[in-house]
């Protein structure tokens, strides 16, 4: 996903991963064949059901995950739920805290409905496939600006800093932009008015922000204030005016002028890097919902057959017929 290349395997890691990959695969065949036989026939969803509980709980096993209770469903999401929980270091964050509960929000309410969730799923896709690599461009610059600048104190007005500061957040801005139109596209899906691909790219950053920050969008308010039209357009065409003599940057635009201490200009690139960060788990949330609700839909299934058996066995009738 991030463009870099694996860890390279040792001659010994290789042949046991093939010997591990191998007997999953033996083991895995027959379950995966007895799926196909039971596809379409809503009378033995039940034991689908069981089918596919063996089949990840065989590969949990395989992979040296503790499956803990009768249901592997169960484990399977508890590790899928700590896997797109926040690290501890980023929950103090008061910012990124309210934009993962925003992305959470979100993703549920596009999970529940299945038509939605296909919809938002096909969204993301289109997303992904046309502007991956900006996004893996974007984060591979900002590690290489955090290792070279890792002992400098921004809080100083100095044109080294400035310029830096600048460059994160021109790109910063830039892949942002990219992220909105995503996360307001799934929120039209959300409302039920779904926005082609198309017409979404189309949207710029002032447009975007405009629709955040309307009061009939309040589930995009977790978005507000995280980048500023008028700065991201000024380092896009005449870049920032650095006055020494006042300690301010200013920014100037078409019709406004945005002026910042160096310090503002650092808590702002800052919340903005945070803002970035925090949309990775855009993916991983939507993924961890649609499974945990697809789960539950089967669960459903197999309750609403099994009542219905039950209720034709105790009648003394043919449940089959």
């Amino acid at each position: 996903m991030f463009e870099k290349r694996p860890p390279r395997l040792t001659i010994r890691d290789k042949r046991a991963m093939e010997k591990s990959m191998d007997q999953y695969a033996r083991r895995s065949v027959p379950l995966i064949k007895d799926l196909e036989t039971l596809d379409g026939d809503p009378l033995r969803i039940p034991e689908a059901y069981e089918k596919a509980e063996m089949l990840i709980r065989m590969w949990m096993e395989n992979a040296k995950i503790k499956v803990t209770g009768k249901d592997s469903f169960d484990t399977y999401l508890r590790a899928f739920k700590k896997y797109v929980s926040l690290p501890l270091e980023v929950r103090c964050v008061t910012h990124f805290r309210r934009v993962y509960a925003g992305l959470r929000s979100l993703t549920d309410t596009l999970a529940i409905d299945p038509e939605k969730q296909k919809a938002a799923n096909e969204l993301i896709q289109e997303f992904g496939r046309h502007h991956r690599r900006q996004y893996m461009r974007y984060f591979h610059g900002f590690e290489t600006r955090q290792r070279s600048n890792r002992n400098v104190g921004f809080s100083r007005m100095t044109r080294r800093n400035i310029t830096v500061l600048t460059e994160e957040y021109r790109d910063g801005s830039a892949a942002l932009e990219k992220r909105m139109q995503l996360i307001i596209g799934l929120h039209h899906i959300a409302k039920g008015s779904p926005k082609p691909y198309a017409e979404l790219r189309k949207f710029g950053l002032r447009n975007l922000c405009d629709n955040i920050e309307s009061p009939k969008n309040p589930e995009l308010h977790f978005l507000m204030n995280t980048v500023n039209p008028v700065v991201r357009n000024a380092l896009a065409h005449d870049g920032a005016d650095a006055l020494f003599s006042k300690s301010r940057v200013e920014f100037v635009g078409r019709s406004s002028t945005v002026s910042w201490t160096i310090t503002q200009f650092l808590r702002h690139t800052t919340r903005l890097v945070q803002t970035n960060i925090a949309l990775t788990y855009l993916e991983p949330l939507f993924d961890y919902a649609r499974t945990e609700q697809s789960i539950a839909r089967c669960r459903q299934l197999v309750r609403l057959v099994r009542d219905a058996q039950t209720a034709a066995e105790t009648d003394g009738g043919d449940f089959d017929s």
